[in-house]
């Protein structure tokens, strides 16, 4: 048997990856992915200073996955996973059975990587409102740096880590946000989720779970790459959205009682 040292666990967000898209980078901070034989980069592909400093940190085991930007209707993780340099691939929906709980509040998460992508502030108060009248429960609002800027227009709560974000979702009873990552997370953490997605395309990057319901208008025009000032692909009607929404609601509310 081969002996092993002891391993001391971190939160990967205490590393602060991002340093490693500058050039500037302190590279002795990052000196824990020579341990590894091999590293599977998801992000960075054309980003040349990024592959330059984890190519110095790991020279001999770096395999990133090229974006196939040809490709429209062809769901991302789909895509990822077919990239991957192993014989059997198979992809299998998340079954993490959150912990029982008194789930009496639902998230909102108001932003995303592009604040082109969100839908209005005023859109999600009156869904929250009617949704609170009608279940009598709570709503969290959360968000992260990008979404400290909405601390002035609503109760939001900013979190720091990923372990916060976890809690949050695995004690919530569903989930509304835009085409973002937390959105993803919450999706494959088997949690009801509702996204709504405007300039880009559900068919490449809907959250995947089985229990992940998304909103897209489907315009002539969608998607695209102008983010035109109009906004006609994030204008959702909110009585169309909430009978959709209220039904899955009642039965997630039951199947947690």
């Amino acid at each position: 048997m081969k002996n092993f040292q002891k391993v001391t666990l971190q939160d990967i967000d205490y590393f602060q990856l991002h340093n490693l898209f500058s050039s500037n980078a302190n590279l002795k901070n990052y000196t824990f992915f020579k341990n590894f034989e091999k590293i599977i980069s998801f992000v960075g592909t054309k980003n040349k200073i990024f592959k330059s400093n984890i190519q110095k940190l790991n020279k001999n085991s770096f395999f990133i996955f090229p974006h196939n930007s040809k490709i429209s209707k062809y769901h991302q993780s789909l895509y990822l996973i077919n990239s991957f340099p192993f014989k059997k691939r198979k992809f299998i929906y998340a079954d993490i059975k959150l912990e029982k709980r008194d789930k009496k509040f639902f998230i909102i998460h108001p932003g995303s990587g592009s604040r082109n992508k969100n839908v209005s502030i005023d859109f999600l108060q009156d869904i929250e409102n009617k949704i609170k009248n009608k279940f009598k429960i709570k709503s969290l609002w959360i968000g992260g740096e990008a979404e400290k800027y909405l601390k002035n227009i609503t109760k939001i709560s900013i979190l720091n880590t990923t372990d916060e974000l976890l809690s949050i979702i695995s004690s919530s009873i569903f989930f509304i946000g835009n085409d973002s990552g937390v959105a993803h997370l919450s999706a494959a953490c088997n949690l009801l989720t509702f996204t709504f997605f405007g300039p880009t395309s559900p068919a490449i990057w809907a959250p995947i779970g089985r229990k992940s319901v998304v909103f897209y208008k489907n315009l002539a025009c969608s998607p695209c790459n102008n983010f035109c000032a109009q906004k006609k692909c994030l204008k959702f009607n909110t009585k169309d959205v909430l009978t959709i929404m209220e039904k899955l609601i009642e039965q997630e509310i039951y199947s947690c009682s």
